[in-house]
């Protein structure tokens, strides 16, 4: 092969430059030589560009890391914040509580006063009540309360029978006189 490209490098110099089996031709010194520069810039460019893109995703794993720790603590001081605006509330509704006890134990003082007032006055007319009802004679009446009416008898007929607690009783005068018997003959 060589041969014939050799005799076609005589016929056609512009092979010359493409000549791969001379040292001197253009394609040898400057393109062969040159590819194994090449593919070694190439391999160390993969190399560079593989450790970069590990070193990436190294970065965008901490990054995440970070933004879920950040979210986490953001979390948190909305929730202390909540916490202390409830924790104020919660001072401001036992200042209230407290000055409104305040003034309920006054008011109730100021009631308990004033029944108290009322309690020592009543007592003092009912004294001075008593002192007048001694003074005063009651008379009792002279003759006894009248009884009530006592109904007027019942008559019953021979159908009727007298209810129990009303029968007559013989007395001592009564055997001597007898009943009369009443009834056919």
């Amino acid at each position: 092969r060589s041969c014939y490209f050799c005799q076609l490098t005589r016929s056609y110099p512009i092979l010359k430059l493409v000549d791969i089996y001379d040292r001197q031709s253009f394609i040898r010194a400057y393109v062969l030589d040159n590819v194994h520069v090449c593919i070694l810039m190439y391999i160390l460019l993969y190399a560079a560009l593989w450790y970069a893109n590990y070193i990436i995703q190294r970065i965008e794993k901490s990054n995440q890391e970070m933004s879920m720790t950040v979210a986490d603590n953001k979390m948190k001081l909305d929730k202390l914040l909540i916490l202390k605006n409830k924790k104020a509330e919660f001072q401001e509704v036992i200042v209230k509580t407290a000055d409104a006890q305040k003034l309920t134990t006054k008011y109730l003082e100021d009631e308990m006063h004033k029944l108290s007032t009322e309690l020592i006055t009543t007592s003092n007319k009912i004294v001075e009540l008593e002192r007048i009802i001694e003074k005063v004679i009651i008379l009792e009446p002279s003759f006894p309360p009248s009884l009530p009416p006592e109904p007027p008898p019942r008559k019953y007929g021979i159908f009727l029978s007298r209810p129990p607690g009303q029968r007559r009783t013989l007395s001592a005068a009564a055997p001597a006189t007898a009943l009369p018997k009443l009834g056919f003959k």
